[in-house]
């Protein structure tokens, strides 16, 4: 996988590494940063969320929601935080891909804060109403 020679770095480095997961392709508003070609893209999101992070000195790397489970924690384990963005996606459908990917970053967060480690969590509009699901 292309990104994982960059994520070895996220512990040593003083430039965090912020993970934004992708939305499903939906809309013609996203960027798509898929590891897979374009026209077999699945997931994407806007420019302006890397260009906000790097502002702030942060690099960024796009988290496909629809990556296998293991590929997308070991993901996880190579970033010091992550983004939901605002978007679109229909987040009443539970059970899709896209809700299974921001509980596990939600799950992720709270886990690591509850042993008192730093992972940040943002969610922009859509992003953080994906928190306050009580099925999370």
């Amino acid at each position: 996988m292309l990104l994982l020679p960059f994520l070895a770095a996220a512990s040593a480095t003083a430039r965090p590494i912020v993970g934004i997961l992708a939305l499903p392709v939906e809309h013609a508003d996203c960027i798509t940063l898929s590891l897979r070609a374009p026209q077999t893209s699945t997931s994407c999101f806007h420019s302006l969320y890397v260009k906000w992070l790097e502002s702030a000195g942060a690099r960024v790397v796009p988290l496909p929601y629809d990556l296998p489970v293991d590929e997308f924690d070991a993901q996880l384990d190579a970033i010091n935080g992550a983004l939901i963005t605002g978007g679109e996606t229909d987040i009443k459908q539970i059970d899709s891909a896209y809700m299974a990917a921001t509980r596990r970053l939600y799950n992720r967060s709270l886990a690591l804060h509850a042993s008192g480690e730093t992972w940040p969590l943002w969610g922009t509009c859509m992003g953080m109403q994906v928190g306050a699901l009580p099925t999370l």
